[in-house]
């Protein structure tokens, strides 16, 4: 869509720096007091001009103003380098975190979600029917709050949050090595991974063939990282939030085990049914506070009930920061 009375974009980036409202444009953006998304897509000579990355960094400063750094890619000019207009997914994510309350800026937080692999043998393992949807959900909400967000991921395929800083894994041991790596830098750590609790004993260096007997396989625990966490020295100056995911006896399940695991809090999930948990689009569920505290989580799309916890949970983290 074209603005009538629209001066040259390329100039627009220095007019708005400079309080200059000389079209429709300018002027609604210096008469507004609403957040604002900058998109700057231009050739890469222009972008690394040290005049332009002066305006640009001026804004980006302002509270009221994001700046959204440009791909790199072919560009109108025939040139390849920065100054793509990012994808439009990107942008919008950008816009939600712009036009979302900063609560959580400063609070590091590690997430953890998906499944683990456990090798049986080269082409088989052991493993489980996570997504990692929740805990992708979760630390996008995070990052969108102004947290600072690592996330510690699973086998799974899915888009990285924007903002947010990824870390693959395959193994409960390997989830286990990058958490508590993490550790240090962290205010809160929100384990809504499927850890497996065991693995194969043995992994057998060749494929295993069929034969006419049967056969077992025996297993053996893997590491717990709650209870490691939990029982770390520094623990105190922590957040410790846990899942449980249960099949019966769901909220008194969940208390056991965010009292032997030194939990803050922990969110219970009833998986026995098809219709929320693994693998489907919704979500229900308890939240659990070590002071007593029992929330109903309603049924909901995830990514709400992604926003339902944070919201619950905001004050708690912000008082880790």
């Amino acid at each position: 869509m074209r603005i009538a009375g629209l001066k040259d974009p390329r100039l627009l980036i220095a007019r708005i720096r400079n309080g200059f409202a000389d079209d429709l444009l300018a002027t609604t953006v210096m008469a507004c007091q609403t957040p604002v998304l900058v998109c700057p897509s231009m050739n890469t000579e222009m972008l690394h001009n040290p005049l332009v990355q002066e305006n640009l960094r001026a804004l980006d400063a302002q509270e009221r103003f994001s700046v959204l750094s440009p791909d790199a890619g072919e560009l109108a000019c025939g040139v390849i380098g920065e100054g793509r207009l990012p994808d439009p997914p990107e942008i919008i994510a950008a816009l939600r975190k712009a036009l979302t309350p900063q609560e959580l800026q400063g609070v590091r937080v590690t997430v953890s979600a998906g499944p683990t692999q456990e090798d049986l043998d080269p082409v088989r393992f052991l493993s489980n029917r996570s997504t990692g949807t929740m805990g992708f959900e979760l630390a996008r909400v995070l990052a969108e709050r102004g947290a600072h967000v690592t996330l510690i991921a699973g086998p799974v395929h899915r888009e990285t949050p924007a903002g947010v800083t990824r870390v693959d894994v395959r193994t409960a041991q390997e989830m286990s090595n990058a958490v508590n790596a993490a550790w240090s830098e962290s205010d809160a750590v929100i384990m809504s991974a499927a850890v497996a609790d065991y693995r194969p004993a043995q992994q057998a260096a060749e494929k295993i063939k069929k034969g006419d007997e049967d056969r077992s396989i025996a297993l053996e625990r893997t590491s717990d990282i709650l209870a490691e966490l939990g029982a770390r020295d520094d623990r105190d100056e922590k957040l410790l939030i846990g899942f449980a995911a249960e099949t019966g006896q769901v909220v008194e399940r969940a208390q056991d085990k965010l009292l032997r695991k030194g939990l803050d809090w922990i969110i219970a999930n009833d998986v026995s049914g098809a219709q929320i948990g693994f693998g489907t689009g919704e979500n229900a569920g308890t939240l659990i506070g070590r002071a007593g505290e029992i929330i109903q989580l309603e049924r909901m799309p995830k990514p709400g009930f992604a926003e339902t916890i944070i919201d619950h949970l905001s004050d708690a983290l912000r008082s880790v920061r």
